[in-house]
């Protein structure tokens, strides 16, 4: 995050997994909302943290965000222009997608 300068915000963990992503980002207070989009059961009582059970591509955001990530995701997308589609339309106009 130092390397594109972003120091708080919003950030968008697609595909979180088990929740590691968003319990790291609340230990390191960098963001004032994590929303983790995980279309499995996903459990997680953190704050600042919004879980989400959706396909990334399906989901509503009722907001822009700074950042957007998605580690281990790409390869299991049916759609890739869709979900690149919804990653630029979900992002602030000097957010990030990584």
């Amino acid at each position: 995050m130092a390397k594109y300068n972003v120091k708080s915000g919003t950030i968008v963990d697609v595909g979180g997994g088990g929740g590691e992503m968003a319990e790291d980002l609340v230990e390191r207070n960098l963001f004032d909302l994590i929303v983790v989009v995980e279309p499995q059961i996903l459990e997680i009582n953190l704050p600042k943290v919004k879980v989400i059970k959706a396909f990334f591509e399906d989901c509503e955001l009722a907001e822009k965000f700074d950042v957007i990530t998605a580690f281990e995701v790409m390869e299991h997308i049916l759609n890739p222009d869709k979900f690149l589609n919804k990653i630029k339309n979900s992002l602030k106009d000097e957010g990030i997608f990584i």
